[in-house]
């Protein structure tokens, strides 16, 4: 029943509830002008008191609509062949094997020239777990694994429907795919709204252009990711015996207890600090350097130098041509994690993502983009710096200085 009518059949009920006074046919011709007034201010109460309860019952009676579910906390990830091959099916569009076919993940078009083109295609249906729970969107990837026809000069035109044969997905141009070479990877994402039958069908749609067929190509389906909410971290379950501070990061809440006191190094000054000659080393092919202290070793290099340092500058007469390592080892989180950036890779070049670059011949190092977990060694006491040249040997590097360059 709608609001309106509500609303006239409580106002007909409240006549009968909380009917108005009529006082003058108790005290019949004693009633005087004085009491009448009173008798029709009376009836205004009866009024306002019968509309107030009918809003207050129509409001009852039309409850607000449900919030519609929220999506489940994480993704649905299908990225084994077995899996995605139970979701893949041929839409049967114009039967069964007419220039479609599967083998597991794997959609084989193979339509002849004169053929239609249009509605041959495959269905990739929910797996029970997406169509069960609200998830935000589907992404598919494809890859072209196989091209045996295709007209010279055009590329293949793969188109996506909502439902079988019918039900474009718009806007079209959005969601179709182009390729034209064996090895073409692509990934499109379907919000839920796109995919109301809880399946994506996808069909060969001529040439880019709009010539028809001959085509001949398979398309594997290599993952199909439905997007969830965001996930729940899960609950600290650290014990205030055994807590070292990482739970923090692992599990959300800090364990109680927990030790945070700040170890951050006083800073020890701008400039440079020289390293001198290598004081550790492994054999021919390592050498570095140790914070003072480490393995009782007397050296130059306090833990807050390396701390606050910004480069690492190693002078040499001539620029390596072969591959480089720099390694780091410290006590957090254990002397065992062998932390190895490659910074030249094998014919000497600088790798740039990690902060590598020459200065003539001179390597200047970025510590916090070249050494690998760099957060960890923020955390350490002691700290071993070390250079691995494997072609030769460090000594052939020729290092004439070597030093950090504090800021």
């Amino acid at each position: 029943m709608k609001s309106p009518q509500v609303f006239k059949l409580l106002m007909k009920i409240s006549a009968y509830i909380i009917p108005p006074f009529k006082l003058s046919t108790l005290y019949g011709a004693e009633w005087t002008k004085k009491n009448k007034e009173e008798e029709r201010f009376m009836k205004k109460i009866s009024w306002i008191i019968a509309l107030l309860a009918a809003l207050s019952l129509m409001f009852v009676a039309c409850p607000p609509p449900e919030p519609p579910p929220p999506p489940p906390a994480g993704d649905l990830v299908i990225d084994t062949p077995a899996e995605i091959a139970e979701l893949l099916s041929t839409a049967g569009w114009h039967g069964s094997g007419d220039g479609v076919f599967k083998i597991g993940n794997v959609a084989h078009f193979n339509i002849p020239t004169g053929s239609s083109s249009d509605n041959q295609g495959f269905k990739i249906d929910f797996p029970q777990q997406a169509k069960d729970n609200a998830y935000l969107s589907m992404t598919v990837t494809w890859k072209l694994t196989e091209l045996t026809t295709i007209t010279a000069g055009k590329k293949a035109k793969i188109g996506f429907k909502a439902s079988l044969g019918a039900d474009d997905i718009t806007p079209y141009a959005d969601y179709e795919l182009h390729f034209e070479e064996v090895g073409d990877e692509f990934s499109l994402t379907f919000p839920m709204n796109k995919l109301p039958n809880k399946a994506l069908w996808f069909s060969n749609n001529q040439y880019e252009d709009g010539s028809p067929v001959p085509v001949n190509y398979k398309l594997e389906i290599t993952k199909i990711v439905f997007k969830g909410g965001e996930a729940v971290p899960p609950e600290c379950t650290c014990e205030d015996e055994d807590c070292d501070c990482d739970c923090e990061e692992d599990c959300g809440p800090v364990c109680p207890d927990c030790d945070d006191t700040d170890n951050t190094p006083e800073h020890p000054g701008a400039g440079e600090l020289v390293l001198g000659a290598f004081n550790i080393g492994n054999g021919g092919n390592q050498g570095g350097w140790a914070v003072n202290g480490v393995d009782g070793l007397d050296t130059t290099m306090e833990y807050a130098h390396l701390y606050y340092a910004k480069y690492l500058v190693l002078e040499m007469p001539t620029a390596p041509v072969n591959g480089l390592q720099l390694i780091w080892q410290g006590d957090y989180p254990n002397w065992g994690a062998w932390n190895q950036s490659n910074i030249l890779n094998d014919t000497g070049g600088a790798v740039a993502e990690l902060g590598i670059s020459f200065e003539g011949s001179n390597l200047k190092i970025e510590l916090s983009k070249a050494l690998k977990d760099y957060d960890n060694l923020l955390k350490c006491t002691q700290v071993k710096i070390i250079i691995a040249f494997y072609n030769t040997g460090v000594a052939d590097l020729g290092i004439t200085k070597a030093y950090l360059v504090i800021e």
